[in-house]
This record gives structure tokens, sequence and C-alpha cells, in this order.
């Protein structure tokens, strides 16, 4: 069993069917239940299925996802959504590899393997009470933290190039185009990567280009829109402390992505000694405390 935990977007249902299909029993189904998505009343049969006059409108028998995966895998996406009360029942698949419809009797077997999602951190809904402390250590046997893409920003050329090509090819990107995306903090992750990328993709094509120009990106930082709040009660100077903060955060980690993180060739672009700049990064958390400082930084 593999609990994938992470950010929104950052494509843990991707890696979910890349082990399903890495795993031995990739030639079995792969069935996916959005615990979020589907309704509190039904949840319960969309996992084990359910007898007929179950419940209203139960007008037949119906398999849920554990029957039909038998022999592969189920897939329990966003498991943090799952209620309390149908906590204990899944508990009890992953223990006994056995469950009961909805309204039935029979006890059947499950030969299934769990891969869960979230973009909870369910250790902290356990200690909130929210979500069981046994079912817990059930589903994270190997507990996966999928990273933000700001947090692997190298790489960005890489799914660049790969969304491009997935596209059907026959554009390029430009330098300029590249930094900007790397630099970009991306709260939206690969999925809001790839949306951008589809909207120039889409633009470049309409209009005959063969380069590709991100016309419109969402700056990041402060606010939606990037619009200045400024609140009552605060002097000149401590405002604009706050703001020239995020100027220098922001231009620091942009200079810094234009240069793959060398320091010196930063420095000499913007004009500034390369030791001020290096402490400027280390304020903002822009590079880890032990790098090297030097020409190959």
């Amino acid at each position: 069993t593999v609990l994938l935990e992470g950010e929104t977007g950052t494509g843990k249902d991707v890696l979910a069917r890349a082990l399903w299909t890495e795993s031995a029993r990739a030639h079995g189904p792969f069935v996916v239940v959005d615990c979020g998505a589907v309704s509190y009343s039904l949840l319960e049969s969309e996992l084990f299925g359910h007898e007929r006059g179950a419940f209203t409108g139960a007008v037949a028998s119906r398999q849920g996802a554990f029957e039909m995966a038998e022999g592969g895998t189920v897939f329990l996406d966003e498991i943090g959504e799952l209620p309390m009360d149908v906590q204990p029942k899944l508990l009890r698949v992953l223990e006994t590899k056995e469950f009961r419809r909805v309204g039935g009797n029979k006890t059947l077997k499950s030969d299934v393997r769990v891969i869960a999602a979230t973009k909870r951190n369910l250790l902290r809904e356990v200690q909130a009470g929210k979500f069981r402390e046994d079912l817990y250590f059930r589903l994270a046997v190997v507990p996966i933290t999928v990273p933000s893409l700001r947090a692997r920003r190298d790489d960005i050329p890489m799914l660049v190039t790969h969304i491009l090509k997935a596209s059907g090819g026959g554009l390029q990107v430009s330098d300029e185009t590249l930094q900007g995306l790397t630099a970009h903090d991306w709260p939206g992750n690969i999925r809001e990567l790839r949306n951008v990328l589809d909207r120039a993709i889409y633009m470049a094509r309409a209009t005959g280009e063969t380069t590709l120009s991100i016309v419109s990106l969402p700056m990041s930082g402060t606010g939606a829109g990037d619009v200045f709040h400024f609140e009552p009660g605060k002097s000149y100077r401590e405002t604009r402390a706050k703001y020239d903060t995020e100027f220098e955060k922001r231009y620091v980690r942009w200079l810094l992505a234009r240069h793959a993180g060398n320091v010196s060739a930063a420095a000499r672009e913007a004009k500034m000694d390369r030791k001020h700049l290096h402490d400027m990064a280390k304020k903002h958390g822009l590079r880890e405390k032990d790098a090297d400082d030097g020409e190959g930084s």
C-alpha cells in the first residue's frame, strides 16, 4: 500500500498510474475512486458495492471498486476526505482482505493493491482527530511526499519539452520564456504549468507563430493579481518595507533562475557584489545554507 501526499496539481494521479503500470498487477484493472467527489451517502456503495433494495434508489445489485479491481489496483484519490464512519470499513478490508456489500450478508474476498493520495497532511489530521490513526498506518506502508513544482525548478525545462511534444510538436521556446517559467512559483504546480502552456500553444498556432510566448503568466506572491493591501495604522516606512522585501525576494529568485543558481554570474549581470547577493538569497531561503558560493555554485 502506497500513500501519496502533496499539493494539488503535483501529479499524484500520474504517479499512481505509473506505480500500477510498472507493478506485477499491471495486467489487472485500475479503478479510481475520488473520495472528495462522491456524495457522502454513496461513498460506501462506491467502494464496496450494494445489494438490491439496500437503500432508496438501489434498484439492482452493483459491484463496488474493490470487486471491479479484483487482481488489480484501487486508487483512492483524496483519501483525506473519507468520512469517519466509512474509515473503519476500509481499515477492515486492508487488514482482513474481506468486505461486504452495503445491505449484504455475504463476505467477499478482496485481492487488490491500494494506492491512496491526498493533498492534506494526514498525520496532522490524525493529531486533530479527523482521521483514524490505525487507518493512517495501514495506508502509509510506503509514504511518498510529492514535491511542489517550485521545489523542483530544474525539472521545468524537461516538463515544458514533454508537454510541447505531447501537443504535436513544431513549437520552440525562447530562452527568455523558459527563464520566466522557471522563475515562477507555480502555486497550482504541474497542472498550472500545463494549463499555461496549453493556452500559449493555442495562441501561437492561431497566430502562426513557431516560437512559444507566454502571454499571461500570473504573478505569485503576496496576493491574487499582485494587489497591494495597505493596512490602517501602519506608517509609510513600515508599509514600504513590507513590499520592498517582497520585491527583493522575487528579483533574487528571478535573477538566480536566469543563471541556474550561479551566484557569481547573477551578480555580474545585476552589477552587485557577489557576497551581498549570496546573503540576500540566504535571507529569503532561496539557496541551501551550506551550498558552495563559488563560481560553480
